[in-house]
């Protein structure tokens, strides 16, 4: 059964990359304030309030929101089972919470999770399209032990 997320106050691009869809897109950053991204493909587990990378990025969020874009760089990944582009400018993401979820930036959605604000924004990827076999083991397995 798929989990369907919407994503609000972003702008997304569809395009096809390597084989798998894409919407790359820039969201700001209360928007993640209301929902919950599984982190299964991601190969690190959040380590965490004291981690000094969080740290830092919770520092940004408070202080300087509109550099956090530019101070977290790789922004936020998320491969998904479907995507779509609503009319009202959101994008829905469907998620298998078994293989599904943040793959990349699991620190990130975290900190604006708790922290995010209307004058902070990410980047973020939503890739659908990829089977466990062009993912490697973080489809496969979660944290290194089998799904």
């Amino acid at each position: 059964m798929l989990t369907e997320i919407r994503i609000k106050n972003g702008q997304f691009i569809e395009t096809d990359l390597q084989g798998a869809q894409v919407l790359f897109g820039i969201v700001r950053g209360d928007s993640f304030r209301d929902i919950t991204i599984p982190m299964t493909p991601n190969p690190r587990v959040f380590t965490g309030k004291a981690n000094k990378n969080y740290k830092r990025m919770l520092h940004t969020l408070i202080n300087e929101p509109h550099m956090f874009i530019h101070k977290n760089a790789s922004g936020i990944t998320v491969f998904a089972s479907d995507f779509k582009l609503n009319e009202d400018g959101s994008a829905s993401i469907y998620l298998d919470e078994k293989v599904d979820g943040c793959a990349n930036g699991g620190h990130s959605f975290e900190a604006l999770k708790n922290f995010g604000t209307a004058k902070a924004h990410v980047k973020m990827q939503i890739v659908k399209g990829l089977s466990d076999a062009d993912c490697g083991c973080s489809r496969v397995t979660q944290h290194g032990k089998e799904n």
